[in-house]
């Protein structure tokens, strides 16, 4: 295994762990503090907001990370500052005229406002925070995302209990406590480095860095319309309480199995980019398939898990009228696992400054997206909509994949690929052993029969020697260096 990877993934764990926690502990209680006509407006709104600040905002942080190794701090914030405002402002103009176009979806002016709120601190918290990931700060990136879920749910879940049940406040929550964390992130970000590069602004820097950010602002608008669009069209079609329902269970599986594929991408991003600059092509393709061969460890018995205990998890967790949505949790986990294998060769591309190629390849996947919904919807309801998720992750994959072609890419690690599909299927007669023990406490279940599942998966895969022994204490050193250190 890649001991860097490794350790710089469990490094950013709490970047991770604690959003992905909180978003999984605010689902249940969001749903019983709003009805669900308000909380399929809330999803909406969010959608809206969401598709907006990944085409304005994101594409800032995308070219910090691919450029801050070429031009280090002082240069690249000067290019890119610029920018952010200008950024901001036309977030903020598409968001009042989206609000006006899906006027009916939320319930008063205040979501308005809210999302202006939302779109201004979002902006400036994204572009700082992005600069901690670019420079690899990860503790600090860690608490700065860590304050963002944690804080915005508790002020919103306080504001809820005082009386004030809309959807809005859940977006004026987050952007509350996204102001606040502004008064100590710029500082962190932009901390001078010791040996800080001198780079002298010319119009062929603005040019390489505008000819990938403008397709990575593209791109990301697909990319996110990719995981949400399907709600407006579940909306038009079914109504606000549909999108809620389905909503629930497609948060759930991607606070799951899509966390796995992104605590990856947080390192994995920098360090590649970094081997590609000094050390070459080659090098690069070695890192991506060590790279793959973790995802593949990682990320499948997670969507073993929520196959086997969707049910359960979602009668735990949800209201009665969100249980419709069960099956919606293993079909969306199982399309994400063609987004986790997509990331590596997407990661070629990316190399090479071709987020033109990536952007073509994820509207083509939207536009299969979003062809499979208006056929699926309307005779299969919100499983359909699942189903499209899966058909047009697995397109993605397939463009993706044949666009890198021409670029020496990674190896499939096709014999860790078998030797996991074995060890998931030990973990699945694990986990299916402890159901059938029917404890009367449904919570210590589901732990015991995950818990036992991952390690019959973790002991099935030693025995077929995909991972060794030297593997085990690599990760016990990095894990026991990191606890020492804190």
């Amino acid at each position: 295994m890649s001991r860097e990877v490794l350790r710089d993934a469990i490094i950013y764990l709490p970047a991770k762990v604690v959003p992905a926690l909180v978003g999984v502990l605010a689902i249940p209680i969001l749903t019983r503090l709003l009805t669900p006509e308000q909380y399929g407006q809330y999803l909406l709104a969010m959608t809206s907001l969401t598709l907006i600040a990944a085409f304005c905002i994101s594409w800032l942080v995308s070219i910090t990370i691919r450029f801050y190794v070429v031009y280090g701090v002082e240069a690249l914030y000067r290019y890119s500052r610029r920018f952010l405002i200008l950024s901001i402002l036309l977030a903020c103009l598409l968001w009042l005229a989206a609000s006006q176009l899906l006027g009916n979806a939320f319930s008063n002016r205040f979501f308005i406002l809210a999302g202006v709120l939302w779109l201004v601190a979002h902006g400036f918290f994204e572009y700082y925070s992005g600069w901690l990931r670019a420079r690899n700060f990860a503790k600090a990136y860690s608490i700065a995302l860590s304050w963002r879920s944690a804080t915005g749910l508790s002020i919103a879940v306080v504001l809820l209990a005082l009386g004030f049940r809309d959807g809005a406040i859940i977006v004026l929550g987050f952007a509350v406590a996204m102001l606040v964390g502004l008064a100590f992130l710029p500082k962190y970000a932009l901390q001078a480095e010791i040996r800080q590069r001198q780079v002298n602004e010319s119009k062929s820097d603005l040019k390489v860095i505008l000819h990938y950010g403008i397709p990575a602002a593209i791109s990301n608008l697909v990319i996110t319309g990719l995981s949400l669009a399907d709600r407006y069209i579940i909306g038009a079609q079914m109504g606000a309480e549909s999108v809620a329902i389905y909503g629930a269970s497609y948060d759930l599986a991607e606070k799951t199995v899509f966390f796995a594929n992104s605590m990856l991408l947080l390192s994995s991003s920098v360090i590649g980019f970094r081997i590609f600059e000094q050390e070459g092509e080659v090098k690069a393709a070695d890192f991506l398939s060590r790279l793959m061969r973790i995802y593949l460890l990682a990320a499948p018995p997670l969507v073993v898990a929520l196959a086997i205990l969707s049910p359960h998890i979602v009668g735990l967790l949800l209201p009665a009228q969100y249980q419709a949505g069960a099956l919606v949790l293993p079909i969306v986990a199982a399309g994400g696992l063609f987004v986790g294998v997509m990331h590596r060769y997407s990661l070629l591309l990316s190399f090479h400054k071709r987020t033109d190629t990536i952007m073509w390849c994820s509207a083509g996947a939207l536009l299969v997206n979003l062809l499979s919904c208006v056929l699926l919807i309307p005779k299969f309801g919100i499983i359909g909509a699942a189903i499209s998720t899966v058909v047009a992750y697995a397109s993605w994959l397939f463009f993706v994949r044949l666009a890198a072609t021409k670029y020496h890419g990674p190896s499939f690690p096709w014999l860790t690929f078998f030797r996991a599909s074995g060890a998931l299927l030990v973990a699945a007669a694990a986990m299916v052993s402890i159901l059938q023990l029917e404890l009367t406490y449904k919570p210590l279940m589901l732990v015991l029969s995950f818990v036992f599942g991952m390690f019959a998966y973790s002991f099935a895969l030693y025995l077929f020697r995909e991972i060794t022994q030297k593997d085990v204490q690599a990760v016990v050193s990095i894990i026991s260096s990191r606890l020492r250190k804190a």
